[in-house]
């Protein structure tokens, strides 16, 4: 669970796939005039959890003691 939170996979990546696959094509047929801004993937995504409130600066030293402490808590 610790790990999928650091490199999401299963159904969560999917939908971050389809996100920027629906992005790619919508902004391939934007019109630059109507919409200033590209489209994100977020916008395209149902099931996904707002990531922007977690600390960009964590250290990879807290992330393996994170992923350790999940992992042998089971």
């Amino acid at each position: 669970m610790a790990y999928e939170n650091i490199e999401p996979f299963g159904e969560i990546r999917n939908e971050i796939r389809h996100g920027q696959q629906m992005a790619m094509t919508a902004n391939l047929n934007r019109d630059t005039k109507k919409r200033k801004e590209p489209f994100t993937a977020k916008e395209f995504m149902n099931f996904i959890e707002d990531h922007e409130d977690k600390d960009p600066a964590e250290s990879p030293e807290s992330i393996a003691h994170r992923i350790k402490t999940e992992l042998f808590r089971m």
